[in-house]
């Protein structure tokens, strides 16, 4: 997974990089690391990621109806 990806995946999915990092719960330098190209994110990390992006994608939140 490119650093781009993973920018665009906490953006679709509407994470933080904090978030990202108490989920994972890894040094918060980790994850600056992974955003900026720095560091390689790891294969498991990086599918996991790719399966919560798709999941959201498949699975919006409802709409609210504005009527009530």
């Amino acid at each position: 997974m490119t650093a781009e990806r993973l920018r665009e995946i906490l953006c679709q999915l509407g994470w933080s990089k904090d978030h990202l990092q108490q989920r994972l719960r890894v040094d918060p330098r980790v994850v600056r690391r992974w955003i900026s190209g720095g560091a390689d994110i790891p294969e498991s990390i990086a599918l996991w990621l790719e399966r919560a992006a798709v999941l959201d994608a498949s699975n919006p939140p409802p709409v609210r109806n504005s009527a009530r």
